[in-house]
């Protein structure tokens, strides 16, 4: 985990750099770099680490993982969940389609919900979503 987080942080930040390198060279007016409270996440793991998992064991039935800025969703072929692009109709990662729950899609909550450091939050709000309802009867 430490590794993939300091290569996306090494990613972002050789990014960063090449965006202020092209405004320096084209000369632009841009304002300094502010820093981005979404990009600073403190990692927590849990301890003892979760070495095994058995979702079955413990109700989960589906899990459905994409990041990144567009998912190809062509083989979710359920009727309302996808729109006229192809991407899922959702809101904070709930679909309208009881039990259908999308996380990493891009801008699916906020604007980090696409990059795997919105995990813990989105993990928590679509436990949220699920016990809503199930609670519920849906």
């Amino acid at each position: 985990m430490e590794d993939h987080l300091g290569f996306a942080n090494a990613a972002s930040a050789n990014v960063k750099r090449q965006i202020e390198e092209y405004i320096a060279s084209a000369g632009l007016d841009a304002p300094p770099v502010e820093p981005d409270p979404a990009e600073i996440v403190a990692q927590r793991l849990p301890s003892p680490q979760i070495q095994t998992l058995d979702p079955a064991a413990i109700g989960i039935m589906t899990v459905i993982w994409c990041v990144g800025f567009r998912g190809d969703f062509g083989w979710v072929r359920l009727p309302g969940v996808l729109d006229a692009d192809g991407q899922p109709l959702q809101d904070d990662g709930a679909t309208v389609l009881p039990g259908i729950f999308f996380a990493g899609v891009d801008f699916g909550s906020t604007r980090k919900s696409g990059i795997i450091l919105a995990i813990e939050e989105l993990a928590s709000r679509l436990a949220d979503h699920i016990v809503a309802r199930v609670t519920a009867g849906g």
